[in-house]
């Protein structure tokens, strides 16, 4: 089905950018024609998607929903199940586009268990090349996917080939099967495994210390919060995300700072740690003993 006048399409108030600004290119290039509604969606405390309130502005006009798998600035994983569930029982049927970037490399992903109609990542989250990725959408709609550019080679109207132009990125595809190689000898569930250990350890050190957490997996029960990414800052006058960012970085402790494409607001800046299975605790141990020297 192709997006019709007053659709809606559901977006999170506070994830990655690039869940989001697609849809606002697409109402301004369709204000003309349709006019379409972007309605935001609320993060809980936890840093997960409100599924409630999704719920709750689901109606006969929702045409998508725009969900993040795990956060990428507060490591939370959505309960897309959950929602797919709850859409089935109300007996509405919203297209879902999962962004993956944060979960490709940390969980196990099943698309047919998922049951969702679209699902993107960007190779470089799990271990390929920058600029590489993939855009994996349902087959029952490869149908009403029209030709996004023009280009050599795009005789055929069927997929994959009307969405490829020219010479592709050669390199960079090549790395995203090797990085799924390097996954698969380890283990995803190994690499799921070690995640949840070195994450915990470190939100309970972080815990030890003057540090505060606007939002993300510090604060939840859950005993699931292994993915590898929590956002802090501490409690000190005058010190922003990115001066404690700047010390770490003099310190050899590599973290980002800022908004993480999430937000434009210096107070809502957080540093956040990223972690992977080839971590060890004892960088962990460096990074909470420079982080109370600063406290």
């Amino acid at each position: 089905n192709k997006i019709k006048n007053n659709s809606k399409i559901l977006v999170s108030e506070d994830s990655h950018k690039s869940t989001k600004l697609p849809w606002v290119k697409l109402k301004k290039q369709l204000k003309k024609q349709e006019k379409i509604d972007l309605i935001e969606y609320k993060v809980l405390k936890t840093g997960d998607p409100d599924i409630k309130d999704i719920l709750s502005k689901i109606d006969k006009n929702t045409f998508l929903i725009s969900l993040t798998h795990i956060h990428n600035a507060y490591g939370a994983k959505a309960e897309v199940k959950k929602l797919t569930k709850n859409l089935q029982e109300e007996s509405v049927d919203p297209y879902i586009s999962l962004d993956c970037c944060q979960s490709i490399g940390h969980v196990p992903i099943d698309v047919d268990s998922l049951n969702v109609d679209f699902l993107s990542f960007s190779g470089h989250k799990m271990f390929a090349s920058t600029g590489s990725g993939v855009l994996y959408v349902d087959k029952d709609l490869h149908k009403n996917l029209d030709k996004h550019y023009e280009g050599g080679g795009m005789k055929r109207n069927t997929m994959p080939h009307k969405l490829e132009r020219g010479t592709p990125n050669i390199s960079s595809i090549i790395s995203i099967g090797r990085a799924i190689d390097f996954i698969k000898n380890i283990g995803i569930e190994e690499i799921k495994k070690r995640n949840l250990e070195l994450t915990k350890y470190l939100i309970n050190g972080l815990n030890n210390l003057n540090a505060y957490f606007d939002k993300g997996v510090a604060y939840s029960s859950c005993k699931d919060v292994g993915y590898g990414i929590v956002s802090f800052n501490i409690n000190k006058d005058g010190l922003s995300a990115k001066d404690l960012g700047f010390i770490l970085d003099s310190n050899d402790i590599f973290v980002r700072d800022g908004g993480h494409c999430t937000v434009d607001s210096e107070e809502k800046e957080t540093v956040r740690i990223s972690l992977q299975f080839y971590n060890k605790k004892k960088e962990i141990d460096k990074l909470i003993k420079v982080v109370n020297n600063i406290s």
